[in-house]
């Protein structure tokens, strides 16, 4: 099992969420924009074995979230980098970009994964999106709750080998660490 470590970077998050925003224009439904992220962090893992934005990952009744993510869009929530260039309308269920924000924490590899992903599935609607996300091998069922899904577990079902998996422990502890010590 691979340890909780602080990990999710709020300004990274941004910038991806940011970035996805304006692909679509500025503004997305908010179920698919969760959808969609949760599917960017999917392919980089299962590319790269290497997280985007480094969120908690949960099986929820509408399919997998990335938790901080979720969060983020929730009202009340004291989100500083967030809430200064995105915001959600719950009314309306959208998400908007408020205001444009730098890229400096996204590579150009993240940049083209933003993409890539969002030409697949923009034009996916919620139902397909749904369903798909129902049958990813790593959905768990949680009744009106959340599971949080184990990133070895994830890896696994990914097809990564057992050193594979054993490279990625060592590379969130050597991140965690990194960014203990420039807090």
């Amino acid at each position: 099992m691979v340890e909780k470590l602080p990990l999710y970077d709020e300004t990274k998050a941004t910038q991806v969420a940011a970035f996805l925003l304006g692909q679509s224009g500025g503004s997305m439904g908010l179920l698919k924009f969760i959808k969609i992220m949760y599917n960017i962090e999917r392919e980089a893992l299962s590319r790269w074995s290497y997280p985007v934005t480094h969120s908690t990952i949960c099986s929820m009744e509408d399919g997998q979230v990335l938790s901080e993510i979720y969060d983020n869009t929730k009202p009340h929530k004291f989100r500083p980098v967030w809430n200064e260039h995105i915001e959600t309308d719950r009314e309306t269920n959208t998400i908007t970009l408020k205001k444009t924000c730098p890229m400096g924490k996204l590579c150009r590899a993240e940049v083209e994964l933003i993409k890539e992903i969002y030409r697949r599935d923009k034009d996916k609607d919620i139902a397909t999106l749904l369903k798909e996300h129902h049958s990813y091998p790593e959905y768990v069922a949680p009744g009106t709750s959340s599971i949080k899904t184990d990133y070895e577990r994830l890896l696994t079902l990914l097809g990564k080998t057992p050193q594979q998996i054993s490279a990625f422990k060592k590379d969130m502890r050597g991140v965690a660490y990194l960014k203990k010590i420039t807090a």
